[in-house]
């Protein structure tokens, strides 16, 4: 039974914003799909250092000492001693040459095993921070990716572990990058194993940033950046509102805490900007009202301090910063939200065709508003309680929740689907967030088992079937069918193909088409491939 839709996507012909075109749209998702980069920052609390001594104080006392103890009332220098030379009585611990024998005995030893004042360089933050940083190899330059996509490894004052100031816990902060899932998997799995090894974690003081951007450099003498021409306000605002659209959604997906009643950390650091309307403001006064909104900083939903504007309000610096996410030990997690938060843009232009998204109408609103209490709270004054969320309501509303998390992944697919196995670790995410199987008690490992796209038989037909399709190397068929069966028999005929695919289960001819078969229908289904008439074959989008 089909349904529409139409109550949901509602949108206004602004006066002063004209839609997109067509061609338009079309200009604005290539060029975007290009240039478009997302950076990440991941922050860690590392182990508290509880001592300073490194075994070396001379101050202590050997293990062995007791005030009945005799061994240190012995003078070390006493076979020397003039006095006891010329026959007389040694003075012991009152001569004032008076020596204790412990600074030569072979026998001293510190007790420094149960002292509370040792240090341990498993625990030195500082050690720690430098060992992640000499791993990571930072490039220290945004022009370039490095051997590991990391910028820097850097302190921060939020965080735990360090000997204060901004020198606490770690964050490390990648260099943007374009978009591609593996891409993104392999730069976080690569900075959470090393940090993880190093004793970092992460608790509700922790969290991860993206920034959304087209590349620039904004020196003293020159200003350079990647856009060709300004973004126009219109796709701005349609992110803005998408964002406002879909919150709720967005932090019930990146929960990373352990507790019903504390599922995620607070709203400080991440103000809602679901009262801020791009409806009734330009891009220009939305950045400054997100700002105001998060006590005259950064810390907003969405952060568009970095943002420039020429004078019709257009956007000559594009950098968004999405500061919705907690500290998630996931790489899988991780490079699935930062593919997401590239469909979003992309969406953003979609939709411009038709005008400035609406929200759907009050009573969305009101729900909308209720159920963001729930979820996104606490802005408790810096030293006045926990920087928890109180969550306490969130899984009596799980339905409400999941059901709009699907709903944001769905309307992203068409995008997600291009940058690799985004969509089917977000469909899992916004079924079973992070946090709620940490309620379960699994741990990160275990969470980053059921998250992880592993290349299983599926995706090593999918190689070996986009050869065909990517080289041509059967065409001018009839049809669909036609083309399937030629290529079933064409691998089946080749020994060093047929020979992987029969090692992952796939027994004769039949079974074979009928997997190629299937594969095919979900790549059109997905919009991936198409059939073109004049060449005779598939052709992947």
């Amino acid at each position: 039974m089909s349904r529409s839709n139409r109550d949901k996507w509602k949108f206004i012909k602004h006066p002063v914003r004209d839609s997109l075109s067509g061609m338009d749209v079309i200009y604005w998702k290539n060029f975007l799909n290009k240039v478009l980069k997302v950076g990440i920052e991941l922050e860690f609390n590392l182990p508290e250092a509880k001592g300073m001594c490194k075994e070396d104080n001379p101050l202590c006392a050997c293990q062995s000492y007791s005030p009945d103890a005799s061994c240190w009332k012995k003078c070390a220098i006493e076979s020397s001693c003039k006095r006891v030379i010329s026959g007389k009585t040694c003075l012991g611990e009152t001569c004032s040459q008076f020596t204790q024998y412990c600074i030569i005995c072979t026998d001293f030893r510190r007790p420094c095993e149960q002292c509370n004042h040792k240090t341990d360089p498993k625990k030195d933050p500082d050690k720690l921070r430098r060992n992640i940083m000499t791993a990571l190899n930072p490039s220290n330059h945004y022009g370039s990716i490095g051997s590991t996509g990391v910028h820097s490894v850097v302190g921060d004052g939020s965080l735990l572990g360090g000997s204060g100031g901004k020198n606490k816990g770690v964050e490390v902060i990648t260099v943007g990058r374009r978009v591609d899932y593996w891409e993104f998997f392999k730069m976080a799995n690569k900075i959470l194993s090393t940090t993880l090894k190093n004793g970092g974690w992460v608790n509700e003081r922790c969290s991860i940033h993206m920034h959304l951007l087209a590349s620039y450099y904004n020196g003293h003498e020159a200003y350079y950046t990647e856009l060709e021409k300004p973004v126009p306000d219109l796709i701005l605002a349609n992110f803005h509102q998408l964002v406002r659209r879909y919150q709720n959604a967005l932090v019930w997906m990146t929960m990373g805490l352990s507790e019903p009643e504390r599922l995620t950390r607070w709203e400080k650091y991440r103000v809602s900007v679901l009262e801020i309307s791009a409806l009734r403001h330009r891009m220009t006064d939305v950045k400054q009202l997100t700002y105001e909104v998060s006590g005259g900083n950064k810390y907003a939903f969405t952060n568009y301090t970095n943002m420039q504007y020429d004078r019709s309000g257009d956007a000559t610096t594009l950098h968004i910063e999405l500061r919705y996410m907690d500290g998630i030990v996931s790489p899988s997690i991780v490079a699935a939200i930062a593919c997401l938060n590239h469909a979003l843009m992309i969406k953003a232009v979609e939709i411009s065709r038709y005008g400035l998204l609406k929200m759907p109408g009050q009573e969305w609103f009101k729900e909308t508003k209720r159920m963001k209490k729930y979820i996104l709270n606490n802005m408790k004054p810096y030293g006045e309680g926990d920087r928890f969320g109180h969550t306490e309501n969130v899984l009596k509303h799980k339905d409400y929740y999941i059901r709009e998390a699907l709903d944001l992944i769905q309307q992203l697919k068409h995008i997600l689907i291009k940058t690799g196995p985004a969509y089917e670790v977000l469909e899992k995410l916004a079924e079973m967030p992070a946090a709620l199987m940490r309620v379960e008690g699994r741990t990160w490992e275990q969470i980053e088992d059921y998250m992880k796209i592993s290349l299983t038989n599926e995706s090593i037909l999918n190689l070996a079937v986009n050869e065909y399709i990517d080289l041509r190397l059967v065409d001018k068929c009839e049809t669909i069918e036609e083309w399937i069966k030629a290529v079933t028999v064409n691998m089946w005929e080749d020994e060093q193909v047929a020979k992987t695919i029969k090692d992952n289960n796939i027994n004769d001819m039949p079974e074979l088409e009928e997997a190629i078969k299937i594969m095919v229908k979900d790549g059109q289904n997905n919009g991936e491939l198409i059939w073109s008439e004049s060449l005779g074959t598939l052709v992947g989008i």
